[in-house]
């Protein structure tokens, strides 16, 4: 005969796994246990500058700390960010944080992620890249070239590099656009092959035009030393740019403009190189 408690063991055995999964294991049998599960922040955005990174983000929770991890290179094998300056304001429940981490080295791509952490637990957000590096080529426009709006190609300048050199942002002269442009970077002995892009969004404060706006790069570009490479702007009909017969300046150690370089019909036509030293369509610039 068997007894009535053994019949009874497994539904109280479900009855004890039920309120384990309920409680926690920490609640049950005294562990200290975490079993909290905590967002990651949003909204994470890089700015790059001279050796160094700023980053932002917003927390919808109250979070109790932040940390900034991140490595070089490759996003593997992050470390804690010791020095990075943390500061967080809270408006309406939602935290803002900003962070800034100095003395980087100039073209190195960088990875960064944000950690929110409550008690012990974190939310972690997915590694973000960037460069830093401000270091313009372009150094003064002289003069721009005679305003067109008949170009549906690309366009800008070529240069001969002197140094390795690593491109982290492409720029374009604000000059009354009011459309979006593929700026890219194409080695000279290799047109079709397109080593790096941004997207390049007009600003529409007018206090900037004439001024160069900057976009980065989503990695950097090794320049190689004794290669030609063509900076290049995608026009299209009925927007601003600039004929080569205009003139400027760069005073950088890591390379000269040797002409400009333009195409037309969307490709149809070869890329050509056009004028002579210092000059160039549109205008275009780059940073390292």
């Amino acid at each position: 005969m068997i007894d009535w408690f053994v019949l009874l063991t497994p539904l109280l055995m479900l009855g004890v796994l039920a309120l384990v999964r309920f409680v926690g294991c920490n609640q049950i049998f005294g562990l200290d246990e975490t079993v909290a599960i905590v967002d990651p922040p949003t909204h994470v955005i890089p700015k790059a500058g001279d050796q160094r990174v700023d980053l932002t983000w917003e927390y919808a929770k109250n979070a109790d700390r932040f940390e900034i991890w991140f490595h070089a290179d490759t996003p593997d094998h992050f470390a804690l960010f010791a020095n990075s300056n943390i500061a967080v304001t809270t408006n309406m429940g939602t935290q803002y944080g900003s962070a800034s981490m100095s003395n980087l080295t100039n073209g190195t791509q960088y990875f960064f992620t944000v950690r929110a952490y409550i008690k012990d637990s974190f939310g972690e957000t997915d590694p973000v890249g960037v460069a830093p590096g401000i270091t313009s080529f372009v150094t003064t426009i002289i003069s721009l070239g005679v305003d067109r709006s008949s170009l549906n190609g690309r366009c800008g300048m070529a240069v001969r590099m002197t140094v390795d050199t690593k491109a982290t942002q492409l720029g374009r002269m604000m000059s009354g656009n009011a459309q979006a442009h593929e700026l890219s970077i194409v080695d000279a002995s290799q047109p079709t092959v397109v080593l790096g892009t941004v997207s390049w969004t007009p600003d529409p404060d007018p206090l900037k035009e004439g001024m160069f706006l900057y976009y980065p790069l989503l990695q950097p570009v090794l320049l190689q030393a004794l290669h030609t490479y063509y900076i290049l702007s995608h026009e299209q009909s009925g927007e601003h740019f600039h004929d080569i017969n205009g003139m400027m300046v760069s005073t950088s150690a890591v390379g000269m403009v040797t002409s400009g370089v333009s195409e037309d019909n969307d490709l149809m036509v070869p890329l050509t190189t056009y004028g002579t030293a210092n000059q160039l369509y549109g205008p275009v610039d780059f940073r390292y």
